[in-house]
C-alpha cells in the first residue's frame, strides 16, 4: 500500500466529543444522530450527491440505519438522520471507526452548508 494511501485510511478521532447533559449506559440504544445542515439552492444538487459518501461512511463506522430528508417547511434545511444500535456504539465512532476519507467525505459535505450543521443526540429515556 502506497504511503499516502495509508495515510487515507489511517484511523482519525476529528468529531468533537459529545456535550450531553444527560449521560446514558453504554449499552443503551437504539441511538438517533441527527444532523441539520442549511444549503443553498445551488448547492443542492451537489449538497446530495456528496452526502452519498458520508452515507457510506456512517454504514461502515456503525449506522444501521441511515437517511437525508429535506425540511417540508424550510426548502434550505436538509437533515441526516443516523441510527446505531447503541450508546457505546456511537462513541466507537467518535473514537477508533473513522478514518481521513470518512473526514474528506463529511468535510465535502459541509462545505456546501451555510452554517455548521447542529448535530442532536437522541438517547432512550431512563425510565424505572
Amino acid at each position: 500500500m502506497a504511503r499516502s494511501a495509508a495515510l487515507y485510511t489511517s484511523e482519525v478521532a476529528y468529531w468533537p466529543e459529545p456535550a450531553l447533559v444527560v449521560e446514558p449506559a453504554p449499552e443503551a440504544g437504539p441511538v438517533v444522530v441527527s444532523t441539520t445542515y442549511t444549503v443553498r439552492p445551488e448547492h443542492q444538487s451537489d449538497f446530495v450527491h456528496a452526502m452519498r459518501a458520508v452515507r457510506r461512511s456512517r454504514q461502515r463506522t456503525g449506522a444501521v440505519r441511515w437517511g437525508l430528508f429535506r425540511e417540508g417547511e424550510s426548502p434550505d434545511t436538509f437533515v441526516e438522520i443516523y441510527v446505531v444500535d447503541s450508546w457505546q456504539e456511537h462513541l466507537r465512532q467518535h473514537t477508533t471507526r473513522l478514518a481521513a476519507y470518512d473526514q474528506a467525505a463529511e468535510a465535502r459535505a459541509v462545505a456546501y452548508s451555510d452554517a455548521p450543521p447542529a448535530v442532536v443526540h437522541l438517547v432512550p429515556p431512563d425510565l424505572p
